[in-house]
């Protein structure tokens, strides 16, 4: 049996508020491959994911290597051309994650705010003044609470299993 992944990439909103907190920690490199982050791998985890598109290159590889020696690092799954690494939350991001599930953005704390605004600029986002808006305490703008279905990994994962006659067709398989 052979297994197929199919992983349906929807955009969420850890990728904007939450995924710069981790960054601040791990320091993330190769960001244009990021496909997507979650708040959790499994209904009701702590467990923040960071969906990559991953590559052999030599450079990829030592950034993977420092990436699963990081305190925060807990494992990690391989999807085809797909890695997702799951990481632990410090007591501060668990805090600024249940802030965030609140839908409270402009709670976060001084030093999330900070990692956001650093981070949607770093990455260019066309919509950081919005964001930055949603962060001011002052300001009336607001964002609803994050979707947790959209939020948890395992929500967009399909495996598919193909026997040997549904790979090769009739063909002999030595």
């Amino acid at each position: 049996m052979k297994e197929v992944y199919k992983i349906d990439i929807k955009r969420n909103k850890s990728t904007t508020y939450m995924l710069p907190f981790l960054d601040s920690e791990l320091k993330l490199e190769f960001k244009h491959q990021i496909l997507n982050s979650y708040l959790s791998f499994e209904k009701d985890d702590s467990i923040f994911c960071i969906l990559y598109d991953w590559n052999s290159g030599s450079e990829f590889l030592k950034f993977e290597g420092e990436l699963m020696e990081n305190e925060l690092f807990i494992g990690h799954e391989d999807y085809d051309d797909k890695c997702l690494y799951k990481f632990r939350l410090t007591n501060k991001m668990l805090a600024g994650r249940q802030t965030f599930i609140e839908g409270r953005h402009s709670d976060f704390s001084i030093s999330h705010k900070k990692f956001i605004e650093d981070y949607i600029t770093d990455m260019g986002f066309k919509n950081a003044i919005n964001i930055l808006l949603i962060l001011d305490p002052k300001r009336l703008r607001t964002s609803t609470k994050p979707d947790m279905n959209k939020e948890t990994f395992i929500n967009h994962l399909t495996i598919i299993s193909l026997k040997p006659k549904e790979l090769y067709g009739n063909k002999k398989v030595e």
